[in-house]
């Protein structure tokens, strides 16, 4: 970029162009009824409008009819994006593991190691959100902070499926890679290691920290924010109580089948590693087994 800026000012702008698109604009206003009704039908509309404009207009796009709400709870699978379809005549989401290092002159690495905890369109169980709340505050969080003496380590699940575990200013990449790997034995563990007696209070000790996630007071100015993504999300109240009703009702048993399911994941799935840190720290790894590309960033 120092050297040669027009090449990178061009794909810079060729994302912009592919990005930045009036099919992809979402408008958010949050504000009592007065400050509602002036930004979107008094002195604030013509700005409002003015600002739509001047995004560039992308492919056509038709709506199917129906009310704002119906046709944002319904737009993927109105029109399938683009990043989608391309994705579906590469047969990305087909492909192998993939482990790639991106070397740089630093002390530490950031690492991410991420797979598929469940088939694509499984259910979302709120007991793996409590199994994986376990893993990342008692193994990941404890060995990789408290005991490897990186700045952070967490240990994430996400509503499509995907189980993620993360390091970050990571003095001991290759040591991390092995606790990931391990995080399924740990679970299966730590299930087993309670004793009957204390069961319940293991329990509510695990559900505690996913549901108090869920159920948190928000702020005025941040409940339209939340509510927006409750809607793109197309999250209903349904959808919630549902999810709720499984933290809370989470048993050992739906602990121990977590548990066997990451560990059947971990062996098994498709996994996308990624290192970013010197090459002392890729050689580490790489004597552990781990073959990563690398790809050396000046």
């Amino acid at each position: 970029a120092e050297s040669d800026w027009g090449p990178v000012h061009a794909r810079l702008q060729s994302l912009r162009h592919r990005l930045l698109r009036r099919e992809n604009l979402l408008i958010n206003v949050t504000g009592d009824s007065e400050s509602l009704f002036d930004a979107l039908e008094g002195h604030g509309r013509a700005a409002l409008l003015d600002f739509i404009q001047s995004v560039p207009e992308g492919r056509p796009y038709t709506l199917t009819g129906g009310d704002t709400r119906e046709v944002l709870l319904t737009r993927r699978s109105d029109r399938q994006p683009k990043w989608a379809d391309e994705a579906e005549q590469q047969q990305l989401l087909q492909q192998q593991s993939r482990s790639t290092a991106f070397l740089l002159p630093a002390q530490v690495s950031d690492l991410s190691l991420s797979l598929p905890l469940s088939p694509p369109g499984s259910p979302y169980l709120g007991s793996d959100a409590v199994g994986v709340s376990r893993v990342d505050l008692l193994f990941i969080l404890k060995q990789i902070r408290e005991v490897g003496g990186a700045y952070g380590g967490w240990a994430r699940y996400t509503a499509d499926g995907l189980l993620s575990f993360l390091s970050y200013r990571d003095p001991k990449a290759a040591e991390t890679l092995e606790i990931f790997r391990s995080a399924a034995a740990f679970a299966e563990s730590w299930v087993e290691s309670i004793a009957d007696e204390e069961e319940e209070r293991a329990l509510l000790e695990a559900v505690l920290p996913v549901i108090s996630l869920l159920d948190f007071p928000v702020s005025v100015e941040a409940k339209g924010l939340k509510s927006l993504e409750q809607l793109l999300n197309a999250e209903q109240p349904i959808h919630r109580s549902r999810y709720r009703h499984q933290i809370l009702s989470t048993s050992r048993q739906d602990l121990r089948e977590f548990a066997a399911k990451m560990e059947e994941c971990l062996a098994a799935a498709p996994q996308a590693l990624v290192l970013i840190g010197p090459p002392a720290a890729a050689a580490a790894a790489a004597d552990k087994g781990e073959e990563l590309q690398h790809i050396t960033v000046n």
